[in-house]
Order: structure tokens, then C-alpha cells, then sequence
């Protein structure tokens, strides 16, 4: 007998099989969500729970699981199925609703054992019985509420996004506490047996609709859907093209704009690389680049011009004066030429 395995302890695990039942047996280090044989010499842990609930009745004690506390949070799974899930401050379920005649299917068999599970492991295994029940899980979409306990709301997200289907995909959506329960509320006065999250698929739609201002292409992403009458996976690939358009139009304005700024700035370094060469170029600049630079050559050849003149001066002055003054131009000659050196 096969069986999916739902819940594990050290050694062994509980097991819900093809029709319905609970039994116990080794999970030899399976995963949860895994279908394979079970060892016999289990327990039917259907009968038991049946057992227990009878028991507690008749001591007086038993009050039905749904009228506890209210939930937390809410889960809604859709395959096509379409279960909710509530779960409290510690993330476990207490209130499973069907939410579909599908989803009644489903709970009719797995609704006492899914009770108490964290809720990610109640997701998984409400997936996997489906599976076994011949539904396709190709495309599964988890809406799940948030509220103001960020912490909670994170790790929730966390567990639940981190869901792997498989082959299939897993789509969530977020939606706020209230406004989900508004939307089934809505529902339930429509009677038409319509899951919260077409409510919530719809109105996310819109919003990326007036995001996108794009009539044409929202027509080409919408081609073939009835959005009035479609089931919540379509709902989910609608919303996922919309919101991937929006995301690679902003990737390619953000691409677009740092090439202009790359370009702008190569512009500007070639300008100021331009003004720097005429700079460099300008008249009475060539010296000082030179004393910049440290031409020797340069410095000296204007020493040597100038003694020369000076010596020439005093030559002059020499031939133009007397016997005198002759002397007094040779000390100053001398003079000079010391200054040189």
C-alpha cells in the first residue's frame, strides 16, 4: 500500500493513503510530500483520531476545532481544489475550510490531521493528496494574509514561498488580514462558491494595469483569457506576465540611463583633457613647464645669455671711458663673472 508521507518523527511517520486513510509506519528519511510503499504493521491512525474524538465528547469536554480562537492568519491554497487554511500566532492550523466542491473532497479525508500541523506542512501535504488524487499541481497559488506583526508575517511568507512543487510552480500572494476577509465575505453573499484570492488576483491586475499604461500590450498579455470567468491560476500567470513587463521596462530605463551617464562622463574627461593640452600649450607657459620639469639645459643657455651681456656692457663702458674708470670696469667684470659661477 502507497501512501503520502504528511508528518515524521525520529523514526517513524504518518501517512495519508489514496483513500482517505491515516496510517503509521517507518518514513526511512523520506521527505514529507514523498509517495511510497508503507511497511504493513501500521496503525490506523483514522480510527484512532475517530476513538479520541469520542472519548473527549463523552467526558464532556469536546468543543469543535473551527469555533477555537480566531485565526491569526489565513492560508488559501488553490490547485484547483480550493482550501483555506487558518493558522494561529505559533503557525499552526486550527481551521481548515473548503472553499469549492472540490475543496470539500479534499478535507472530507485529511481535515482531522492537517489540524495542529505547522502550516507549511499542512500546504505541502494538502498539495501531495491532491497529486494523489489525480489533480494537476502544475500551477498552485498560495494567498496568504499579512498583518502587523512583521515578524510573524516574514516567516510565514518565508516557509511559504519556499514551498518546491515540483516540476509545477508555486505562485504567492500577499494580500492585508482585512481586506481578505472582506473579499470572502463577498463571496459568501455572491454564493457562487468563488475563492477570496479570484477577488484579490482581479483588483493586483488593475493596480499593474494603470502601472504599466500600455493598452497594447496588456491586450497581448491578456489574449486569450477571460478575466471575468478565469480560475485563479490563470489569474496568477496574468498578474506574473504583467508585473515581469513592468520589471524589465524598468530594467531597461535603468540600463538606458547609465549608459547616458557613462557617456556624459566620458564626454566631460575628453573635454577636460582637451582643455589641459591647450593649457599646456599656451604662450609664456613653456618655461614654466620647463622649470617644471627640471630642464637643466634650458636654465643654463639663459645664465650663459645673460653674462654675456653683461660682459659686453662693461666692454663697452670700458672703451668709452679713460684710463680711470678702465680699472673700476675690470672689478665690476670680475665681479660679474664671479656671479655666473
Amino acid at each position: 500500500m502507497k501512501g503520502v508521507l504528511i508528518d515524521k518523527g525520529k523514526k517513524h511517520g504518518t501517512f495519508l493513503t489514496g483513500n482517505g486513510e491515516f496510517v503509521k509506519g517507518k518514513h526511512k528519511n523520506r521527505d514529507i510530500g514523498e509517495e511510497f510503499v508503507i511497511e504493513k504493521s501500521m496503525i490506523d491512525m483514522k480510527k484512532a483520531a475517530l476513538v479520541m474524538v469520542l472519548v473527549i465528547a463523552l467526558v464532556g469536554g469536546y468543543i469543535p476545532y473551527n469555533s477555537m480562537t480566531s485565526a491569526y492568519g489565513y492560508v488559501e491554497i488553490d490547485i484547483n481544489p480550493s482550501v483555506e487554511l487558518g493558522y494561529n500566532e505559533n503557525m499552526k492550523v486550527i481551521k481548515i475550510n473548503a472553499l469549492n466542491d472540490e475543496g470539500e473532497d479534499i478535507i472530507a479525508n485529511i481535515d482531522l490531521k492537517l489540524k495542529g500541523m505547522q502550516v507549511d506542512d499542512a500546504v505541502e501535504a494538502i498539495i501531495a493528496y491532491a497529486e494523489s488524487q489525480e489533480y494537476s499541481t502544475d500551477d498552485v497559488v498560495l494567498t496568504y494574509t499579512h498583518s502587523d506583526e512583521d515578524d510573524i508575517d516574514e516567516a510565514v511568507e518565508g516557509i511559504l514561498c519556499g514551498i518546491d512543487d515540483g516540476d509545477g510552480t508555486v505562485t504567492c500572494v500577499e494580500v492585508e488580514k482585512e481586506k481578505y476577509k472582506e473579499f470572502r465575505k463577498q463571496s459568501e453573499e455572491e454564493g457562487e462558491n468563488i475563492p477570496p484570492a479570484v477577488y484579490v488576483l482581479k483588483e493586483k491586475i488593475a493596480d499593474l494595469q494603470i502601472e504599466l499604461d500600455d493598452d497594447e500590450k496588456i491586450e497581448e498579455l491578456t489574449e486569450g483569457y477571460d478575466l471575468e470567468n478565469c480560475k485563479v491560476s490563470d489569474l496568477a500567470h496574468i498578474k506574473n506576465a504583467i508585473k515581469k513587463e513592468i520589471q524589465e521596462e524598468k530594467k531597461a530605463e535603468k540600463e538606458n540611463n547609465q549608459n547616458q551617464n557613462s557617456v556624459g562622463v566620458e564626454n566631460q574627461e575628453q573635454e577636460q583633457e582637451e582643455n589641459g593640452k591647450g593649457k599646456e600649450n599656451a604662450p609664456g607657459q613653456i618655461k614654466e613647464k620647463n622649470d617644471d620639469d627640471g630642464d637643466d639645459g634650458s636654465i643654463e643657455s639663459s645664465d650663459d645669455d645673460s653674462g654675456d651681456e653683461s660682459e659686453g656692457e662693461n666692454e663697452d663702458s670700458s672703451e668709452g671711458n679713460g684710463p680711470g674708470n678702465s680699472q673700476g670696469n675690470n672689478g665690476n667684470k670680475g665681479s660679474n663673472k664671479g656671479t655666473g659661477n
